[in-house]
């Protein structure tokens, strides 16, 4: 299989850095560019506030952003952040990975179930279902285990 570009969407949580290393692994072995893209809770225009275009995202979170490094060292990296505006998160995923022209979306998931799920959702299930390519979910593990992975596509 060959791969050009690799979208890891993170959300800095422990979910995301199992992740990470499943899509350093595979950006590695496929020769791909990592797309690292964070989706910041910001909204995009402030409600109440008049702007004129679009505000750029504060500096700090650029640099919280670049801290994200592929394990291993030695894989191209590609930076995105993006202000969240509805319909939410999966959608930006996905609007994201069709305009970068990825292969292929790695994605963190809790692993929630029953009603914590009902409740909160989840961004992952949402982008499986509607991502044009396929879609990676590694699920959040304990420290004593390797992140397992879930393909879909």
């Amino acid at each position: 299989m060959t791969t050009n570009r690799i979208l890891f969407a993170t959300d800095y949580s422990k979910a995301s850095e199992d992740a990470l290393r499943v899509a350093s692994s595979l950006a590695r072995d496929t020769g791909a560019i990592l797309v690292v893209l964070h989706v910041s809770k910001l909204e995009e225009q402030p409600e109440g506030e008049l702007l004129e275009g679009t505000p750029e995202p504060p500096q700090q979170d650029w640099d919280r952003l670049h801290q994200v490094q592929p394990d291993g060292g030695q894989i191209p990296c590609e930076y995105r952040l993006v202000r969240f505006k509805p319909p939410g998160e999966a959608q930006i995923i996905v609007d994201v990975a069709k305009e970068e022209g990825v292969e292929m979306i790695v994605i963190g998931t809790h692993g929630r179930t029953g009603l914590s799920r009902l409740i909160a959702g989840s961004v992952a299930e949402e982008v499986i279902r509607h991502a044009n390519c396929p879609v990676v979910a590694v699920r959040q593990t304990s420290p004593e285990y390797e992140p397992t992975l879930n393909i879909q596509g």
